[in-house]
């Protein structure tokens, strides 16, 4: 397992944030790697839908925590001839409010499909983090100068991201805390994955 965290603060108030990052359709706009997002079922806890991602996989999704305003989650799965029932992705996305402004933080758990080197799933962290603090300056953009056709107009002052580092504190769903596969700006791994030699 991998974890990778990033973090970031945003001009703007958490319902407004809330807005950009509850609803599926929203997700092409601000999450890397998405192209499409279809609701197949529900609202909220369970939702389930199909995401269509920018390489032109597609993956089975639902919603797995959902707490208005300040908690959504879920799991991916891959779907399709090939696809490995063990792989696995969890997205969180996490909002605190802090006076007018959000305390956004975004979590990706990832379980591989198999056992895989150790500098491959570095390789792959730096790469996946770069990915999310692009997809947090992209979510700032939205929730702040707004976006007309979310519904978010009201504009709002934006506020830099808070670097590589983040900001977040250890975040564990269910880890061996003595093994830390946690990523704040560095690259950790789960060592079960990685294959020796």
């Amino acid at each position: 397992m991998m974890l990778i965290e990033r973090s970031t603060r945003v001009a703007a108030p958490i319902e407004t944030v809330w807005q950009v990052v509850e609803r599926a359709e929203h997700l092409p706009a601000w999450l890397a790697g998405v192209r499409q997002v279809e609701v197949v079922s529900g609202t909220g806890f369970g939702r389930r839908q199909r995401v269509q991602a920018a390489d032109g996989g597609a993956l089975d999704a639902e919603v797995i925590a959902y707490q208005r305003p300040t908690l959504i989650a879920w799991r991916e799965r891959a779907q399709g001839a090939g696809a490995r029932a063990e792989a696995r992705t969890e997205i969180y996305v996490e909002l605190a409010a802090d006076g007018a402004e959000t305390t956004v933080r975004l979590i990706m758990v990832r379980w591989p499909d198999s056992r895989v080197s150790g500098a491959l799933l570095r390789w792959g962290m730096r790469r996946v983090g770069a990915e999310l603090e692009g997809s947090l300056a992209r979510l700032t953009g939205l929730a702040t100068v707004g976006y007309p056709s979310l519904g978010l107009l009201e504009p709002h002052t934006p506020l830099e991201p808070t670097g590589a580092e983040g900001r977040a504190a250890a975040y564990q769903f269910g880890a061996d805390p003595g093994r830390g596969p946690v990523d704040r700006g560095r690259a950790t791994v789960d060592p079960g994955l990685a294959a020796v030699g």
